[in-house]
């Protein structure tokens, strides 16, 4: 297993290497108290890369180099993002991750060597990459003359949308609160509009 970043290559090297993948696929019931089957798609979830194995104490150098890795941010404070290089990541079509969770580290009882296991969360999938594409931008669009952020039309539509929902309730309260209004009040409302 090998990890780039900004021109940087680590190779993990631990012995009795396992990697799985985890592919996590949410689905909700829709047949609510009956014996039915049917379900709802709720979105393919990032895939997660759990790796495990063994790094003896001659090769402790190593292993503080892969727990500098694992604690390693970009200049913003988010976690380091790597592109991977292993065959068990390419089945489930993963090619960048980050760490994840815990990284565990453990002494072995019988020999001099550590028990190592921590996982890599995939980031920036197929599935994220379509998802970010149907999203409408939200921008504010600026005047050119004064530089003001101007509402957008669908903002517009929304809140017009919106007075025309208050409907017949809000309506009447609306008239209640007119009529049960003192008189001077009123007059002064008058006044000033």
């Amino acid at each position: 297993m090998i990890l780039e970043y900004d021109g940087n290559t680590f190779k993990i090297e631990l012995n009795e290497l396992n990697v799985s993948l985890k592919l996590s696929l949410k689905n909700e019931s829709i047949s609510a108290n009956t014996s039915g089957s049917d379900t709802i798609n709720k979105g393919t979830k990032p895939k997660s890369i759990y790796v495990s194995g063994v790094v003896k104490f001659e090769d402790e150098d190593h292993l503080k180099e892969l727990v500098k890795l694992a604690e390693k941010t970009d200049e913003s404070g988010i976690r380091q993002i790597y592109t991977i290089n292993d065959k068990t990541a390419e089945i489930g079509d993963v090619r960048q991750v980050q760490f994840n969770n815990d990284f565990n580290v453990k002494k072995m009882a019988k020999f001099e060597a550590w028990n190592v296991d921590f996982s890599l969360l995939q980031k920036n999938s197929v599935a994220e990459a379509k998802e970010n594409k149907t999203k409408p931008k939200e921008e504010p669009v600026a005047d050119s003359i004064t530089g003001e952020a101007v509402v957008a039309e669908q903002e517009q539509v929304t809140e017009q949308a919106m007075v025309e929902s208050r409907g017949f309730i809000w309506e009447a309260l609306k008239k209640l609160d007119e009529y049960l209004e003192p008189e001077g009040a009123n007059n002064e409302n008058n006044k000033t509009t």
